[in-house]
């Protein structure tokens, strides 16, 4: 039997079609268990470049709350105060670079779609870079806070009233405590 006609016979007649899914689905079976071994062959792997990746990051955090818990606790002075509100403005300038250069991307890109590829890929460039300077800003600035002041911030915010009329008896609650009666 030539190629051809072994072809037309799995092809064309109902135990040939049954043969070709039957061994089909052996090998899809046969390769789906390999690629189950090897995704978890794979997954510690995964997760050392994850770590690898995420480690400026916990270098930072780290840093942050070693920052806060020698230098927060003397606030007096008021120089903690003072780096936490420099940082606050370096991200809000990366918040306003990082828009600024979405912005001068989507203007590249409608104007001249792309045929001016290297000023679009420079403000791509430069969108994600800003991207990443804002996130890792936001998340010292997160490490800045300490754990009670969130914990704090949490219970008053459960506490807090939910409408306008809750609103008005804490208000009026509040009122009474302040105003003592005469009597």
């Amino acid at each position: 039997m030539e190629l051809e006609a072994i072809k037309a016979w799995l092809l064309g007649s109902i135990p040939g079609v049954i043969i070709v899914g039957g061994v089909g689905s052996i090998v899809g079976s046969l390769i789906l268990h390999c690629l189950k071994l090897w995704w978890k062959a794979g997954a510690n792997k995964r997760f050392e470049l994850a770590q690898r990746v995420l480690f400026p990051l916990r270098v930072l955090i780290y840093n942050s709350e070693k920052l806060r818990d020698e230098a927060g606790a003397r606030t007096a002075d008021g120089k903690y105060v003072v780096y936490v509100m420099v940082h606050c403005v370096f991200v809000m300038a990366g918040l306003i670079a990082l828009f600024m250069s979405l912005g001068f991307c989507i203007y590249t890109y409608l104007t001249y779609g792309l045929d001016r590829a290297q000023v679009l890929s420079f403000f791509v460039g430069s969108t994600l870079f800003f991207f990443y300077v804002v996130f890792k800003d936001f998340v010292m600035l997160w490490a800045f806070v300490s754990e009670d002041i969130a914990a704090l911030d949490d219970r008053i915010e459960e506490g807090a009233p939910k409408n306008l009329a809750e609103w008005h008896e804490v208000r009026s609650r509040e009122k009474e405590i302040e105003t003592p009666k005469e009597g």
